[in-house]
């Protein structure tokens, strides 16, 4: 059975090495040859799809066959992912350029020309799109993890390859989540651009932060510390942010928001209230109330709550010069779910020290 999964590695990877030999030379390289996108254009569609593609066809796929030729029971491969794993860092950059890559891919297809070669294009691809190539990269750590996994599980304690696999697939997860982390943090950018270009809230210029990336957004249902009625939210990683309906003019046809309350996470205590409502306020913001009618209503508590435990144990946490600041004596300790409202002041007024409860 161990044979079976080193196999199904070896021709997974040379498949993949075929399909960026594709990308490369039915889409990459006639685009660039025939002057259809810029060098920035094609440094952000294209990332380093080449060194990956070097790395792979070099290194990885040299070594399994040089294995492979020579298999046996007692044959290991679990070195070769634990030597190279370190270089699974060219994942990392191709992966946070992802949904840059689409994007400029989509804004490029706007343009009949290139629209038409990527039709042609996919024909010879036998209907495999751009799109559908520049994802491997993204897959591939993913992949790797996976097959190893397999292979370890097929592997006894007492195989030569045994240890070498357990460190292996140690430093391979590592790298898979630092990639699912790559992706997360660039959907969640992309999710900000689009909120933006939606045009429909007032006050969203003084949002927009280098740092600041959008958790969700949507409907509910709150009283600002003003007593005005807020239909919407936005959570941030660093901010939350309430809004209230605005007149929406007679060619505006969907709902236009202004904002009216911002709460900073990092000073920010979330409570129950009553039966009917949930609390946030901080020591700047007086209360304001949160509706619980509903399950979309606990959600927004609890994402609530589980944002403000994120950023306060962030290491490196961004803040507004002028933003009152969580004692570090806090952020060392075990972060559990609810914080009393209560805090008292250092004597300069830079920080508070607040409680969290048990």
């Amino acid at each position: 059975m161990r044979d079976k999964c080193a196999r199904e590695i070896y021709d997974t990877e040379i498949t993949y090495i075929n399909s960026l030999e594709t990308l490369l030379n039915v889409y990459a390289n006639p685009m660039r040859d025939k002057k259809m996108i810029s060098k920035e254009d094609s440094a952000k569609l294209f990332s380093n799809i080449e060194i990956i593609l070097q790395f792979s066809r070099e290194q990885v796929a040299r070594e399994l066959q040089l294995r492979m030729s020579i298999w046996s029971d007692k044959q290991c491969i679990g070195d070769i992912f634990k030597r190279l794993a370190p270089f699974l860092r060219l994942y990392k950059a191709y992966c946070d350029n992802y949904e840059t890559a689409l994007a400029t891919l989509e804004q490029l297809s706007q343009k009949k020309s290139f629209s038409s070669f990527l039709k042609a294009a996919a024909d010879v691809c036998k209907g495999f799109s751009c799109s559908y190539y520049l994802i491997m990269p993204v897959q591939r750590v993913p992949r790797y993890q996976l097959l190893l996994r397999e292979l370890l599980g097929k592997t006894p304690e007492t195989h030569p390859d045994f240890k070498g696999l357990s460190e292996a697939m140690k430093e391979i997860t590592e790298k898979a989540t630092e990639v699912n982390h790559s992706l997360a943090k660039a959907e969640k950018a992309r999710a900000m651009g689009e909120l933006m270009s939606m045009g429909n809230f007032e006050g969203m210029d003084d949002i927009i932060e280098p740092h600041r990336l959008l958790i969700r957004h949507g409907p509910a249902t709150a009283k600002a510390s003003d007593g005005t009625l807020c239909k919407y939210i936005l959570l941030f990683n660093d901010l939350c942010v309430f809004a209230s309906e605005t007149q929406s003019g007679k060619k505006k046809k969907e709902t236009q928001y202004s904002i009216r309350e911002k709460i900073y996470l990092n000073t920010a205590w979330l409570s129950e209230y009553s039966e009917e409502y949930y609390k946030i306020k901080t020591p700047e913001i007086p209360n304001i109330f949160i509706e619980k009618k509903t399950q979309a209503d606990h959600d927004w508590y609890h994402l609530i709550q589980k944002q403000i435990k994120e950023w306060l144990t962030t290491p490196s946490i961004t803040k507004r010069p002028d933003e009152h600041t969580i004692n570090e004596k806090l952020l060392i300790t075990d972060v559990v779910d609810e914080r009393y409202t209560s805090y008292t002041f250092s004597k300069d007024k830079s920080s508070y020290i607040g409680n969290w409860s048990g």
